[in-house]
C-alpha cells in the first residue's frame, strides 16, 4: 500500500477512500450555520425553511463524489433534496452555487473556522468543474421540482463552458491561499 500512495502521490486517507471508499460524515454541525448563511430560506426553491423539515445536501452529489467540504454543502427542504436525488443541477442553480462561494467567501470562511469544518474551494470548484465538463449528450439536469433538462449537443457547449469557467475560478482561489490546504479532518461519522 506505501508503495501504490508513493507512486500516485496520494496522501494515505485518500488513497484509503479510493481504495476502499469514503465514510458519510454526520453534517447537523453546519446545519444551523447554512441556515443563516442562506437567510433561513432553501437554496433551491428560495422558500422558507420551517421547523427541522431542511436537510443539509450536496450540490455535487455524494454518490458523483464524496465531497463533504463547505463549498460543497448547503441547505435545503427535505422536498426539494429528495427530488433532486443523485442528478447534478441545472446550470441556474450551478450558477447560484458558484455564485454563493464567491459572494460569500468570508461568511463561509467564518463557518468553517467556528465548527472546524473543512473548507477548500479550489478543489470542490476542480471537481465540479470536471463533472460539468465531462457532460455528454443526453443527460438529465434537475431543474427543480419533478423537472428534469435533457442535455442535448446544442446545450453541451454552454454546459462545458459552465465547467471550464469554474476550474478557471477554483485555479484564482487556489492561488490566492497562502498556504496549500491541509487534508479535510472532519469531526465526526455518521452512525450507520
Amino acid at each position: 500500500m506505501v508503495m501504490v500512495r508513493a507512486i500516485n502521490g496520494l496522501p494515505e486517507a485518500e488513497l484509503d477512500a479510493f481504495l476502499f471508499g469514503a465514510e458519510r460524515v454526520a453534517l447537523a454541525t453546519v446545519q444551523r450555520p447554512l441556515r443563516a448563511l442562506q437567510d433561513g430560506r432553501c437554496f433551491y426553491c428560495g422558500d422558507a425553511l420551517s421547523g427541522g423539515a431542511s436537510q443539509v445536501d450536496h450540490f455535487l452529489p455524494w454518490s458523483r463524489y464524496p465531497d463533504d467540504s463547505l463549498d460543497n454543502l448547503l441547505l435545503a427542504h427535505d422536498r426539494c433534496n429528495r427530488e433532486k436525488l443523485h442528478f447534478l443541477a441545472d446550470l441556474d442553480f450551478a450558477r447560484r452555487w458558484r455564485d454563493r462561494s464567491h459572494e460569500q467567501a468570508a461568511q463561509l470562511d467564518e463557518i468553517a473556522a467556528s465548527t472546524r469544518w473543512p473548507r477548500d474551494r479550489a478543489r470542490t470548484f476542480g471537481v465540479v468543474a470536471s463533472v460539468y465538463q465531462g457532460v455528454p449528450d443526453g443527460v438529465r439536469l434537475w431543474a427543480g421540482g419533478d423537472r428534469l433538462r435533457r442535455v442535448d449537443v446544442a446545450d453541451l457547449p454552454e454546459v462545458h463552458g459552465f465547467g471550464r469557467g469554474l476550474l478557471a475560478a477554483g485555479k484564482g482561489a487556489q492561488a490566492a491561499e497562502s498556504t496549500p490546504p491541509a487534508p479535510p479532518q472532519y469531526p465526526e461519522r455518521a452512525s450507520e
